[in-house]
């Protein structure tokens, strides 16, 4: 687009702790919680901003229904969960090399190239 940026100068990067399974406490009595506190985040990419954003869509329509807002939190954010669940079926076969490969060259969900 016309800038130069000129080179990297410096690159770091963070050893991330990524969760084994999807354990969530979304909250109890009057207490609820949203994104990470919740446990919203994703096995796979380590991202949960849009986690944090769904939960509290999820959390602030719950709230309209007063005295149970926690249930109904529960069941407002189980699509979130399923989302969440399903990311943790892949994780293994991204962070291990031998899956990984094997999936790969397997050619699953390649995109054919036309010409």
């Amino acid at each position: 687009r016309g800038f130069d940026l000129g080179g990297s100068v410096k690159k770091n990067g963070a050893f991330i702790l990524r969760p084994r399974q999807s354990e969530l406490f979304v909250g109890r009595g009057n207490i609820a919680f949203i994104g990470e506190a919740a446990g919203w985040i994703s096995p796979t990419s380590a991202e949960g901003l849009s986690y944090a954003f769904e939960s509290a869509v999820a959390l602030a329509e719950s709230l309209k229904r007063e005295p149970k807002v926690v249930r109904e939190y529960r069941k407002k954010s189980g699509k979130l969960k399923s989302k969440l669940f399903l990311k943790h079926l892949k994780a293994p076969f991204m962070y291990n090399s031998v899956l990984r490969k094997a999936v790969m060259n397997s050619g699953l969900l390649s995109i054919e190239i036309y010409k």
